[in-house]
């Protein structure tokens, strides 16, 4: 129960975490300057971040740059992480006394975490690699004891 818990929490944490880096690292609020350096830091970034802020697509009816995309995509990737923290949580309080669901639960969450940690392996770089496994790994734990519980 305590690693279901702990893992629950830790999907708040990160959730809270890359919101956080998602607010510092808009291009035009240069937050990150002291850490990262100017941004852009040459030319060849500064016609990159130029396109994606102001080359727009046509798509599905809506013009839309690659960094609308990116912004949402990565707002999306906190909001999941928050409803998925919030829902275990409310979860592990109202089945305190059910192992049984509590563990399948736990298997269906190390699932998609799992899934999640070999999209982030093969697309992104090691900090969301790391978010998705470790909490998985957790939930995988959770799932092993409380079967053993029974």
């Amino acid at each position: 129960m305590q690693f279901f818990r702990i893992a629950s929490i830790l999907l708040v944490v990160i959730f809270a975490s890359h919101l956080a880096g998602h607010l510092f690292l808009i291009p035009y609020l240069q937050l990150t300057h002291n850490l990262t350096g100017p941004m852009p830091s040459n030319e060849t970034e500064e016609k990159l971040l130029s396109l994606m802020n102001h080359y727009h697509r046509h798509v599905g009816g809506s013009s839309i740059s690659m960094m609308d995309i990116q912004n949402g995509l990565s707002l999306c990737y906190s909001i999941f992480f928050l409803w998925a923290g919030v829902l275990n949580i409310l979860i592990s309080k109202g089945l305190v006394r059910n192992k049984r669901l509590l563990g399948q639960i736990s298997v269906v969450n190390a699932v998609v975490l799992a899934i999640g940690a070999w999209i982030s392996f093969e697309y992104f770089f090691w900090l969301p690699f790391a978010s998705f496994l470790i909490t998985g790994i957790l939930f995988a734990v959770a799932a092993f004891r409380l079967q053993r519980e029974l």
